[in-house]
């Protein structure tokens, strides 16, 4: 009949819950992470990560945690209910008060991400019992409807006093002791640091210190458990100029340049593009950047040595980059060795032969605090990797960029004047001088001793004595014209040496901007003629280089 109505309404297909887990979590480190925030929300102080027989697919992962746990009927209306409301209606943790990581409930298809089965094992401090659930995720196969899969719910023995113990098996990827310590590390810089701005302290915005959230993290496999330690040295007080910036209540770009042994403290303003339009769509926007410039320790004065900005170097390769923190929470990809969301290794390329002041993430530790509750202005992609590039984005993009710009300038000034008062000081610049002076006063010596010897054979008559303390004093001059035209070859090759390693410091310079160069010409479409050249461009430069890596 033309009158009957059939309400309908939208059902879902369970083959959804394979593609949410690979979609919303795009990289295995990302979905460790999730469930690690997971225990972070539920006010735990220590988490462990095992993972077990790992070096091959198919091992397993278990993340416990001493937390509050779950009821039964928190497990089935929250971790058992895909996008859970539970964070948006309750932002902060029960015990401490925390902020929570999110609010888009990933966490489970983090799970499903990494391997093939689930059993989740909670319990709280009031529970007489543990709870269990047991998920096989290939249950979710397309053609059904995900309604009519079920896991049953079973009471055990408690395991602790409260927390979750979630073990997942089957992996679906193996795990190299490479890609264990680089999610280690990411989850070390996971929550805000505790050197930013007072903002963050008020707000109680994830910053915490190993008394109130540690992560361990273990290898397990036929030869025994083996801990992952932090062995990160601080690099922080012992950078060459710390950068700090903000956004003010006018939408005004400040940042403040300090260096102790460039004697710098400047405080500048940044502009959008123009005094007129600021950044309008910025607020609450904080950032602290520490500096290097390596091989160059003259520059740091005595507070750092040689071999310690050799080191520092060696962790710039996986540890520096400018990283992004929203609502106390690590953003990936920004700050990972190969992101440059700042665009400052796009402009160096370009720019590096016209100041000698390298300004790459190589050569910056820093970090952004972006204060977002609602996440309207800052808000994540649904895969949890970067921030929707909208206007504010692209503002707090430029503002960084020109900050780091300006710092450049004026520590190129600064250098400028240093080197000039090294020239004056350096000895290899008044060595003729000296060296003159002194031949003159040994040839000033050497006459005064033939006139004394004259003069004492003359009045005390005793020549063979004299002649003899004559050719003993002569040959002792000898030697030290010897000595002296030995000090001024080493004052020659001291100079040589200074020259040797500021060419070597420069050539280094060019490698950045050379190789992105090749590499920007290689994106194109060029013909084979073109390659070639470009393939034979490179492989000049590389010898050039070789043999510059020679002199270092």
């Amino acid at each position: 009949m033309e009158n009957d109505v059939t309400n309908v309404g939208f059902t879902v297909d369970a083959g959804l819950i394979q593609r949410l887990g690979y979609e919303l979590v795009g990289r295995a480190e990302t979905a460790v992470s999730e469930l690690i925030k997971n225990s972070y929300d539920a006010d735990a102080t220590v988490v462990d990560v095992d993972f077990i027989n790992v070096s091959t697919q198919g091992g397993s992962l278990i993340i416990s945690d001493n937390g509050l746990g779950m009821t039964k009927q928190q497990l089935i209306n929250g971790f058992m209910r895909i996008s859970s409301t539970d964070k948006l209606h309750n932002p902060t943790s029960i015990r401490f008060n925390r902020t929570k990581a999110g609010k888009k409930g990933i966490g489970r298809f983090a799970a499903q991400r990494l391997g093939e089965r689930l059993i989740l094992v909670t319990q709280t401090k009031e529970s007489t019992n543990a709870i269990q659930i047991e998920i096989d995720w290939d249950k979710y196969s397309i053609d059904k409807d995900i309604t009519a899969i079920t896991f049953p719910i079973r009471n055990i023995p408690k395991e602790k006093v409260e927390g979750t113990t979630i073990k997942i098996h089957g992996l679906r990827e193996k795990w190299t002791e490479a890609s264990i310590k680089r999610i280690y590390r990411y989850v070390l810089d996971l929550f805000q640091p505790d050197y930013l701005s007072e903002r963050s302290k008020v707000d109680n915005l994830a910053i915490q210190n190993e008394e109130t959230f540690k992560v361990n993290f273990n290898l397990v496999s036929n030869e025994g458990k083996r801990s992952f330690l932090n062995d990160q040295i601080s690099v922080f007080n012992k950078s060459l100029a710390i950068f700090e910036g903000y956004v003010d209540k006018n939408h005004h770009g400040i940042i403040t340049i300090k260096s102790e042994s460039l004697d710098i403290d400047d405080t500048m303003e940044i502009t959008y593009k123009d005094e007129e339009n600021n950044y309008s769509a910025l607020t609450d926007v904080y950032f602290k950047i520490h500096y290097f410039i390596y091989d160059r320790p003259i520059y740091y004065g005595d507070r750092i040595s040689g071999p310690e900005l050799k080191k520092i170097q060696e962790l710039s390769k996986t540890a520096s980059g400018v990283r992004l923190y929203r609502n106390g929470f690590r953003v990936l990809p920004y700050g990972e060795p190969k992101d440059d969301w700042t665009n400052i290794d796009k402009r160096w390329s370009t720019e590096s032969g016209k100041i000698n002041i390298p300004l790459n993430n190589q050569n910056l530790f820093g970090f952004v605090e972006i204060i977002d509750p609602t996440g309207n202005i800052f808000e994540e992609t649904a895969s949890r990797e970067g921030l929707i590039e909208n206007d504010a984005f692209n503002q707090l993009s430029d503002f960084i960029n020109k900050s780091l710009i300006a710092a450049r300038g004026r520590i190129a000034e600064r250098i400028k004047v240093f080197k000039e008062k090294q020239n004056t000081d350096d000895f290899t610049q008044d060595s003729y001088t000296k060296e003159h002076t002194t031949q003159e006063m040994f040839i000033k010596l050497k006459n005064l001793i033939d006139g004394k010897y004259i003069q004492d054979a003359n009045t005390k008559n005793e020549g063979q004595d004299t002649d003899r303390d004559k050719k003993e004093g002569l040959e002792i001059i000898k030697k030290l014209e010897n000595l002296i035209e030995e000090a001024g070859m080493l004052r020659v090759l001291a100079g040589l040496g200074l020259t040797i390693g500021e060419f070597t410091h420069e050539m280094k310079q060019f490698h950045s901007s050379v190789y992105s160069h090749i590499s920007k010409l290689n994106q194109l479409n060029l013909c084979n003629e073109a390659q070639e050249q470009i393939n034979e461009i490179k492989a000049v430069f590389d010898n050039l280089f070789s043999y510059t890596d020679y002199f270092g």
